[in-house]
């Protein structure tokens, strides 16, 4: 999620990033604890709202995408049929969300730059593990990333 932002905000807001985040350290710290706060408030409303509340992870999705595919739709009460999950795989699918590109195939002037799950490991060095890791190391170990 940090790593997609800044290279977002890099292609789309430049200036600003280089004004508010002139290095990506500085980025993945404060995104970190915004990231942080926002996941804890969801699974805080989850705890009190069971039946509105789904948690899905991306690499969950990539990994196995119909069966998440089905999980959200039931959840959603909607068609979850054989053909319906398809539809949205292919709907959904990186190939087709980027003109054609292929998973792992980096085009930084596309927001859909990348689509490849752990790419944030080409991106964070020590200093930026560490910013992200103060704000946000809590809730990464939380949900049994670390």
């Amino acid at each position: 999620m940090v790593t997609s932002g800044w290279f977002h905000n890099t292609r789309v807001s430049p200036d600003w990033l280089k004004e508010h985040y002139p290095t990506f350290p500085e980025y993945a710290g404060k995104v970190g604890g915004f990231w942080a706060k926002d996941v804890r408030a969801g699974r805080d409303f989850g705890r009190d709202h069971l039946e509105g509340y789904l948690e899905v992870r991306y690499e969950d999705l990539i990994a196995d995408p119909a069966r998440e595919a089905a999980r959200i739709l039931a959840f959603l009460d909607v068609d979850a049929d054989v053909a319906a999950v398809a539809d949205c795989i292919e709907a959904a699918s990186f190939e087709r969300v980027s003109g054609g590109r292929k998973t792992g195939e980096e085009s930084r002037a596309s927001h859909f730059r990348k689509g490849a799950v752990g790419d944030w490991r080409n991106h964070f060095g020590a200093d930026a593990e560490a910013a992200f890791a103060k704000e946000a190391g809590a809730m990464l170990r939380e949900l049994g990333y670390e």
